[in-house]
């Protein structure tokens, strides 16, 4: 029988499945999402790497960096009950294992990010976009301008055909930034207002860091805080590390 372990990163509640089989996925998936529970889910299997820790696979097989930190954030917890450990895991959406710092103390996980590939424009109700193309999900940025979530999605989908995608709502608060996600997958036909989004988190990060040489970066989101921090390679960025607070719910 499924078991359904429910994690909290920064208010993105994600349910983590256990022992379900590949045929019952999508029943559970929409079931999860359709009782408000969780905004997302993922399926625990076998991973494909022996070093690996684990493997999620997200409902709709994207990637999200806030699973991704949460899900290595309770498989440390399964070891150990206090200190800071590094754990490998891989997921859906990602091309290689990924590497999550963990601090059971602190409540915390950061999590190496891919970089984004690039960025491309989508235009909807007669205005061109910028949307940040990333492993496993695309995110489109829209600051301090009102526009409607769905049409945004629906623009997203024609012109790129992604397995899933986000609208950020971004508000230049003077001192930092606040961001609003609401995010499309596929493979459930979800939409969602997330609670935050790390992905989306990153692919902010990576924008206003080629227009400044700032590297570390906080949004307010409407579930909490996502942190990032980008290094960089004679001025190019080179790495991304997403994170902050997770708990498990009981």
């Amino acid at each position: 029988m499924a078991k359904i372990i429910y994690l909290n990163p920064a208010g993105n509640i994600t349910a983590v499945i256990q022992g379900a089989d590949t045929d019952e996925r999508l029943d559970l998936s929409r079931e999860i999402l359709a009782s408000g529970k969780a905004e997302q889910v993922g399926f625990e299997v076998e991973p494909y790497v022996k070093s690996s820790l684990g493997r999620l696979e997200m409902a709709g097989g994207e990637f999200c960096g806030n699973a991704t930190r949460a899900y290595a954030f309770y498989l440390a917890s399964k070891f150990q009950q206090t200190g800071v450990c590094d754990v490998t895991i891989e997921i859906s959406g990602a091309n290689e294992p990924v590497h999550v710092n963990v601090d059971l103390d602190k409540g915390e996980a950061y999590t190496d990010m891919p970089l984004p590939l690039g960025t491309s424009e989508v235009s909807t109700d007669g205005t061109a976009y910028p949307v940040v193309r990333m492993e496993g999900i695309d995110h489109m940025i829209v600051q301090d301008i009102e526009l409607d979530a769905d049409e945004a999605i629906d623009a997203m989908i024609s012109a790129l055909e992604p397995s899933a995608c986000g609208v950020l709502y971004v508000t230049d608060t003077g001192d930092s930034f606040t961001l609003k996600p609401y995010v499309y997958v596929n493979g459930v036909e979800s939409r969602v207002w997330e609670s935050s989004c790390g992905s989306g988190s990153v692919a902010l990060a990576w924008v206003l860091g080629q227009k400044n040489e700032q590297n570390e970066f906080s949004f307010e989101q409407p579930g909490g805080t996502i942190n990032v921090r980008i290094e960089r390679d004679e001025g190019r960025i080179s790495h991304c590390y997403m994170g902050g607070a997770v708990s498990i719910d009981k």
